[in-house]
């Protein structure tokens, strides 16, 4: 007879945790609105992530599933080389798609963008050399 509350106040707790880490490399991997991306954003694909949205009967909180979501897609993002995610769509039932982007230049990409901006805008790129600014 008093199991069922029993059981229900204990999963009470459990509604309310993440429960997804997010990943090293995923720590510097941003989640931005759409209109914040500039042209400069490569998309790298889109990704569909999961987590439960209920324990049991009990409905997890909305900010907590979001919440996991949103690492989640910020892991897939650093494994496919990406470093900003931007949602595509609400979440419905504990999933949610993203877009994954590539907005800062890296290593090659850099001197490849650097050397096409001095093509075509005549932009001269003096690499910081750590010295003294007070000159």
């Amino acid at each position: 007879m008093f199991r069922l509350p029993i059981l229900i106040l204990s999963l009470l707790p459990l509604a309310a945790c993440t429960w997804v880490a997010l990943d090293e490399p995923a720590g510097d991997v941003l989640v931005l609105p759409a209109e914040r991306l500039t042209p400069a954003c490569e998309s790298l694909g889109r990704v569909k992530v999961s987590v439960a949205s209920k324990v049991g009967v009990i409905e997890r909180h909305d900010e907590e599933v979001v919440e996991d979501l949103h690492v989640l897609a910020r892991n897939h993002a650093a494994k496919q080389g990406g470093d900003t995610v931007v949602t595509r769509g609400p979440v419905v039932e504990g999933v949610r798609d993203y877009e994954v982007f590539r907005c800062v230049a890296t290593g090659s990409d850099t001197r490849q963008r650097a050397t096409k901006a001095e093509q075509n805008e005549k932009v001269e790129v003096v690499p910081y050399d750590g010295g003294d600014d007070n000159r």
